[in-house]
């Protein structure tokens, strides 16, 4: 009786495994719908999110001492490079304007500097 009933768990193993195999194959060899062309990763589209920073990441993205970057900041160099509001963030008690900077616009006055060969600072 031992000996049936494993005999049958194989073939009841054998015969799942080999109907996985074979639907793995249909799947495999399936038409795609009238798709040309399955893309093998996604691109980001510009305009969401990510184009999108605050002063620290502004910071990091620019390799620039964050001296350097809040004088430049202070002095309008870094104008229409950014969008500010009054938010929640306090220095000495006080609310302070929190900054949102474009990645593009951050680009296109650093591509700017570098074409003139000016100095940052």
């Amino acid at each position: 009786m031992k000996n049936r009933s494993s005999i049958s768990i194989l073939i009841s193993a054998v015969i799942i495994f080999a109907g996985l195999y074979f639907l793995s194959k249909t799947i495999e060899n399936r038409p795609t719908s009238g798709i040309s062309q399955i893309p093998s990763s996604f691109e980001v589209q510009t305009g969401q999110a990510r184009d999108y920073m605050n002063e620290w990441k502004a910071i990091n993205y620019l390799c620039l001492d964050d001296g350097v970057f809040y004088a430049l900041l202070q002095s309008g160099e870094l104008d229409g490079t950014y969008a500010s509001y009054k938010g929640e963030k306090t220095i000495e008690g006080g609310r302070s304007s929190v900054y949102i900077f474009s990645k593009t616009k951050l680009d296109e006055w650093m591509a700017k500097k570098i074409e003139a060969k000016e100095s940052i600072n």
